[in-house]
């Protein structure tokens, strides 16, 4: 069947069932509705100039109006790009010039970000286009849903995470996409009585395909919630048990959060009773983690497998007695395990796992793709038993030791059964004479002694695997480098344990790292021009309300980012550091280069998660005589904060401890709560936030300053004196030419 007539099909159906549920308020809306808002939307997005082809990049947060808005361009063949608001500046100018989209659906947090980034840039705010939709009604008979549209058009463009290289547009067609629901609703039996929790990002396949169009098709109701995070855990069943949900689809990371977290007994007792299916996807799931989360909850995970590329592969099936690794190859769907290197495969020998889908993607966008017999190589290790996918690793994490090829993820498993394993990650590390060697980074539970577990996992290691797959050291970590869709990056990883083998046979590094020679990784200017004292002194004299009028409001810092401590105004030249997300490694160096009167800029990359400042360096700031640290991220060690008279400003705080990365770069230009920032701009902070002056823009700036205080002082004293402050301004003039309807 075609895929648009199966939409409306899904529609006419289903017409008078619950579609989408707010999670906050309860109110149900069903798939009329859902439908006749979509049309409406479709109105707005033509009346604001979007037609059939054009490209929407939408920055949202979950919601029944985001969803209703993926439907609308869906009815009038608009490409969605979904951009996740978490994303940095850096990140989202990237997407938007990969995708070359000029359009963008947002919200005020998000527009805070993009104000003035790109001037060809037409943004719409999201809660106009919700004004709009109202104040201009159409009758949605007068509105026609998939005019001139086919299934061969394409729905969206959905860029991967990005974490070796630039990140890609995966193309994929609405026949594509709705297709392979339906077959996997087919396969796993998912009808009009499952009723999902749509805890994913919208912005990313999990929460727009996985929880959104793949429930559409089979007709089933979904709960929209906000994105997962980790306080979610606290109270992760509530809404589940309000909304009496039967469906979950989690990925490995909430799981194990959930495990972590989740101490009340309301959870096991629901899902034992009413969940009914537990889908698991996206990335490998350990059989610890598994068997601890069925233990606990009573409910049995069902895993799958796809790729951004491929979307379903495999799946699978519920109560199935047999079911091994990610299951069984979908209909359709053609796997072929291809070897490694110039040899015969054997029975159930691991080899690079090729497939070949009618779901495919239409390609990457604005690149070109060579398919070997129409096979997509999905650069996974694998192998088939007994008609069932088995997963064994990436190809890319494979490590050659010795001439052999080993997978991490078999090693990786068979550490996380001790039970003091938190997370775990298996790295082939550089050797001069193997080629490459096998180390082992963990995290530890509560409580674990790390020099006991090591020990005791040499030995599980001695008996559970052979002698040429066993780590031959083992490293602790508190936290590990996670790319933003919850993978461990192990390239970065990698090169911060290299860093950790010093003066070893297995590193490549032969000394400790001398920020003179600036490792590798890490780029430092020492010398940076700095605006005279008196400049700095004579633009402090005004408030920075003025000084962002003076700019046009361009110099603002978004205002996410307050003082931690008020009544604490600075005013100096800009020393910036770049961090890598989670890590402090920079400011520690940049503490030693800093000259007295500077203000530190750190970009912590908006991470609230963990911190990257604390206490200690809060007084080796106060030693080198900093004017200010102000942190796109979190602090930590508030108490010791406050006890030294040093601005401080930040995102928040977090207990989170920071990583040591080396990796960033000191004195270059960095984006700082949404404002480029170089070394040796003037930044200044009080109770109404911080702004950013380029420096030579500082004098011209400081006279455009002086009239506005001035003028600011008569009109002060005319409001004082009784006349209105519409007339005083010069706003009536404005308004006498305007339509105000009084009531």
């Amino acid at each position: 069947m075609d895929a648009i007539q199966r939409i409306k099909n899904t529609f006419d159906q289903h017409s008078l069932k619950t579609f989408l549920i707010n999670s906050v308020d309860g109110k149900k809306y069903s798939y009329s509705q859902i439908y006749t808002e979509a049309l409406l939307f479709s109105a707005e997005l033509r009346r604001i100039g979007l037609s059939k082809g054009d490209r929407l990049a939408i920055i949202l947060p979950n919601s029944i109006e985001h969803a209703v808005l993926l439907f609308a361009c869906m009815f009038s063949g608009i490409t969605t790009v979904p951009i996740n608001q978490t994303q940095t500046v850096n990140e989202i100018l990237v997407i938007l010039s990969e995708s070359k989209t000029t359009q963008i659906i947002c919200n005020s947090k998000s527009l805070e970000k993009l104000t003035n980034i790109r001037t060809d840039l037409k943004i719409h705010l999201f809660s106009d286009i919700l004004e709009s939709k109202h104040n201009n009604f159409t009758s949605p008979n007068k509105i026609e849903a998939f005019e001139n549209v086919t299934e061969n058009d394409i729905l969206t463009i959905v860029f991967t995470s990005g974490t070796t290289g630039t990140p890609k547009g995966v193309i994929h067609k609405i026949k594509s996409l709705i297709n392979n629901a339906y077959l996997f609703c087919n396969e796993v039996k998912i009808d009009d009585s499952n009723r999902f929790y749509n805890l994913l990002s919208m912005s990313y396949l999990g929460g727009y395909y996985n929880l959104l169009l793949l429930p559409f098709v089979a007709g089933s109701s979904v709960v929209i919630a906000e994105a997962f995070s980790p306080h979610s855990a606290m109270d992760f069943w509530p809404p589940i048990i309000k909304h009496r949900i039967n469906t979950l689809w989690l990925v490995p990371t909430i799981i194990s959060i959930i495990l972590e977290f989740d101490r009340k007994e309301i959870g096991v007792q629901y899902s034992k009773e009413n969940i009914k299916l537990t889908l698991v996807g996206t990335a490998p799931l350990t059989d610890s983690i598994k068997n601890a989360f069925e233990n606990r909850y009573g409910v049995e995970l069902v895993q799958n497998y796809g790729l951004s590329e491929t979307l379903f592969i495999s799946t699978q099936r519920p109560s199935s007695e047999d079911s091994k690794g990610v299951g069984k190859i979908l209909s359709g769907v053609n796997v072929e395990i291809r070897k490694l290197e110039d040899k015969n495969l054997e029975k159930d020998e691991e080899g690079e796992i090729y497939v070949k889908t009618p779901y495919l993607m239409a390609g990457y966008f604005n690149r070109e793709i060579e398919l070997d017999d129409s096979f997509f190589p999905t650069g996974d290790i694998g192998y088939i038993n007994d008609g069932h996918l088995i997963i064994s690793g990436r190809k890319k994490d494979l490590i050659i030791r010795s001439g052999l090829n080993i997978s991490p993820l078999a090693i990786e498993n068979m550490l996380q059964q001790h039970e003091s394993i938190g997370k775990c990650a298996v790295i082939g590390i550089p050797h001069k004479i193997n080629g490459e060697d096998i180390v082992a980074v963990i995290s530890l539970k509560n409580g674990a002694d790390f020099s006991t577990v090591k020990k005791e996992l040499f030995q599980l290691c001695d008996q559970k695997i052979s002698s040429s797959k066993r780590p031959s050291m083992i490293f602790q970590t508190d936290s590990f480098p996670m790319s933003s869709s919850g993978k461990i990056q192990k390239n970065t990883l990698k090169k911060i344990i290299q860093m950790r083998i010093s003066k070893s046979d297995f590193s490549p590094i032969k000394s400790a790292p001398e920020v003179k020679k600036c490792a590798i990784g890490m780029k430092v200017k020492k010398k940076i021009d700095r605006p005279s004292d008196k400049l700095i002194s004579r633009i402090s004299e005004f408030p920075t309300t003025i000084v962002s009028d003076a700019l046009n409001r361009m110099g603002a810092v978004s205002s996410a980012i307050q003082a931690i401590c008020k009544n604490r105004p600075f005013c100096g030249p800009a020393f910036t550091v770049d961090e890598v997300e989670g890590s402090n490694m920079m400011n520690h160096i940049a503490l030693d280069l800093l000259r007295n009167g500077d203000v530190m800029v750190i970009s912590g990359k908006g991470i609230t998660s963990r911190s990257c400042w604390g206490g200690l360096q809060t007084l080796r700031a106060c030693k080198v005589g900093a004017s200010a640290v102000i942190i796109d991220g979190a602090v930590r060690d508030y108490d010791d904060i406050k006890e030294y008279n040093l601005p401080i400003y930040a995102r928040g705080v977090s207990l989170g401890g920071p990583i040591k990365a080396p990796f960033g770069r000191i004195n270059y230009p960095i984006s700082f709560g949404g404002v480029a920032v170089s070394p040796g701009d003037i930044v200044m902070g009080d109770n109404d936030g911080i702004v950013v002056v380029p420096q030579r823009l500082v004098e011209e700036v400081i006279h455009i300053c002086q009239n506005k205080l001035e003028q600011e002082a008569k009109w002060f004293n005319e409001v004082e004196s009784g006349k209105s402050a519409l007339k005083t301004v010069g706003i009536n003039k404005f308004l006498e030419k305007q339509s105000i309807d009084y009531e």
